[in-house]
């Protein structure tokens, strides 16, 4: 009987653990009252100056979007608060907090045939985050 109960704990158990970092997750900026023109990890703590990211790696899709894959590994990252910085177009910038286990993430971008006035810099649309 004691054998049985013990299995049964260590199935809650195992049923009731966090999510590993390997779980892909789909990361929602928060709202605001300007469009969302962009999103990119950064190492904190936010009253820092952010850390630097390794080199990103950008692909363009046939469908024209764009796949930016942010690697939160190596060097002093593992140690580091870990934050995603959305970026709007009214120049505001509001940070989601990342697990500390996060080792990547996937921003999908796409322009919107609009460009910023001061700029001349086209704006983008974000169609998904993912980080694992």
């Amino acid at each position: 009987m004691k054998r049985l109960t013990a299995a049964a704990t260590i199935t809650v158990l195992l049923a009731l653990r966090p999510a590993s970092a390997k779980a892909e997750q789909h990361i929602v900026c928060p709202a605001s009252a300007s469009q969302l023109d962009g999103a990119e990890p950064i190492f904190g703590p936010l009253d820092a100056p952010w850390g630097e990211l390794h080199e990103a790696e950008s692909i363009r899709r046939k469908d024209g979007a764009y796949v930016i894959r942010y690697d939160l590994t190596g060097g002093e990252a593992p140690r580091l608060e870990k934050w995603l910085m959305c970026r709007y177009r009214d120049d505001s910038h509001r940070a989601v907090k990342l697990p500390v286990t996060t080792k990547t993430c996937r921003v999908t971008t796409r322009q919107d045939g609009a460009v910023d006035p001061a700029t001349k810099r086209p704006y983008y649309r974000v169609l998904d985050i993912t980080c694992r």
